[in-house]
């Protein structure tokens, strides 16, 4: 009902409150995990960027279930061609996924999650939006720069250098 109610109120809430969700979602209980998918749903429905709003059952997925809907997720992030600016309550579904791709095992979607954190920089207006993650983003990101493939290196950089440029 909030979601409805305030939604600029929930947006500002929602780096807090999405990975608290993300915890319910593991709950060994059906219902408490139930509930969980039922409050992203409604964090779902406040999203004003159509392209985000399109693709947001994948990201619901993700972040559902990491381990297995992470890369159809990143796959979609970095095929959607965007035109409008990403808002407060899209970046709350899209970070948790990429800092899970960050910190993942695959090549591959380490290299995504980078391509795509390096591409967020100029799809948000707002660097406030962005603020509560950058702590998370950035250790991510430079443990990602060791990483022993180059081209995952390559993309980290590229990452961390559209980041210092974009929002500073």
């Amino acid at each position: 009902a909030m979601a409805y109610c305030a939604p600029k109120q929930l947006g500002a809430c929602l780096p807090t409150i999405v990975p608290k969700i993300g915890e319910v979602l593991k709950d060994p209980h059906p219902r408490v995990q139930e509930a969980g998918k039922n409050a992203l749903k409604e964090i779902g429905s406040v999203i004003r960027n159509p392209e985000i709003a399109q693709i947001s059952g994948q990201l619901l997925s993700a972040l559902a279930d990491p381990g297995a809907n992470t890369k159809k997720a990143l796959e979609s992030l970095l095929t959607t061609r965007f035109v409008n600016t990403i808002d407060a309550a899209s970046l709350s579904l899209i970070i948790p996924i990429l800092l899970y791709g960050l910190r993942e095992r695959s090549k591959e979607n380490k290299k995504k999650a980078a391509q795509i954190v390096g591409s967020l920089c100029h799809l948000v207006t707002d660097s406030k939006d962005m603020s509560p993650y950058m702590d998370d983003i950035v250790l991510s990101l430079k443990k990602v720069l060791v990483d022993p493939i180059p081209e995952v290196r390559f993309a980290s950089a590229k990452a961390l250098g559209s980041l210092v440029r974009g929002i500073g």
